[in-house]
């Protein structure tokens, strides 16, 4: 319903200044049966996309695109797996941001090499640290 209110508040004033407003009406009549047509193969398609995301769980893909249209999906269908799609995705997120300082990733790095080398050669009684 809300369609027919937004297209007659849109196209309602359009229509007046066309020279054929019938010619206008058959073709946006025509554009919806094309829409309705195809619904029947975009439901197709989002059925196999939903079993195509489905086979991956519980080891998902971890990259941010798969994760995105996984949440989108999930969503979409109210699935009860969209809750745990969203927190995957926002781990994802805080991960990736946290690894793009690549001085920070790199100094945090260093710091938990050196500090598990400088415990083992504590512990073998040796300092191999230059």
């Amino acid at each position: 319903m809300a369609g027919l209110g937004f297209g007659g508040i849109i196209l309602g004033r359009r229509s007046e200044t066309k020279a054929r407003p019938l010619e206008f009406y058959a073709r946006l009549e025509l554009l919806i049966a094309a829409s309705a047509a195809l619904s029947p193969l975009l439901i197709w398609a989002a059925r196999h996309l939903y079993i195509a995301i489905e086979a991956f769980e519980p080891h998902i893909l971890w990259q941010k695109k798969f994760l995105e249209v996984r949440k989108a999906c999930y969503s979409s269908l109210q699935n009860p797996r969209a809750a745990q799609a969203s927190r995957d995705l926002d781990d994802f997120m805080r991960q990736e941001a946290s690894t793009a300082d690549v001085v920070a990733l790199t100094e945090e790095i260093e710091q938990g090499s050196g500090s598990k080398n400088h415990a083992s050669s504590q512990a073998e009684g040796t300092d191999f640290r230059p």
